[in-house]
């Protein structure tokens, strides 16, 4: 695959693909809250580790489609359709509309979408490549900051000196 960048990802459709979001999709009482932070979490840290942008798309309740920066960064956003547009919807007019729609990789499990997707130019991954990435990425970055700490380590144990213990001096109160 090119190196894209930007990756949408319809988020009730990942949600009700990865077994651990739909359990908790279905089995909290949130409406759904703890599935989606827990997807947007996951999402976010594919989007600091391969510093791609990232939008995930949720089906909305709102008569507009309303946009969420969680973070200073443009790079990252939320977005909740309009109650009269699926995110589906959403995704198709991103990338129609895009001068560059080659830059998008779009998560779906939709076959009708991707493909409409595929043929706007963008790129398609299904929820579970989705999660073999994130997957990838947490590894990688866990083997370099198991890295970082030994090197950090390894520095400090030559450089901290330790004075040897001396044995309290004796005062002359009792």
């Amino acid at each position: 695959m090119d190196k894209k960048t930007h990756l949408l990802v319809d988020g009730y459709n990942v949600i009700h693909s990865w077994p651990e979001l739909r359990r908790k999709l279905l089995h909290n009482k949130d409406g759904g809250a703890s599935a989606r932070e827990h997807l947007i979490t996951e999402v976010r840290s594919l989007h600091d580790t391969e510093g791609i942008a990232a939008t995930l798309v949720f089906d909305g309740k709102e008569a507009q489609t309303t946009i969420q920066r969680p973070s200073p960064e443009p790079s990252f956003a939320i977005i909740y359709a309009a109650a009269e547009k699926s995110a589906d919807g959403v995704i198709e007019s991103i990338v129609a509309k895009s001068a560059t729609p080659q830059n998008f990789i779009a998560v779906t499990h939709d076959l009708m979408i991707a493909e409409s997707l595929y043929a706007l130019g963008a790129d398609t991954l299904t929820p579970e490549s989705l999660k073999e990435w994130i997957n990838r990425c947490t590894a990688r970055q866990s083997t370099k900051l198991v890295r970082r700490r030994r090197s950090i380590n390894a520095k400090w144990g030559q450089r901290l000196e330790i004075p040897p213990s001396s044995p309290p001096e004796a005062s002359d109160t009792p």
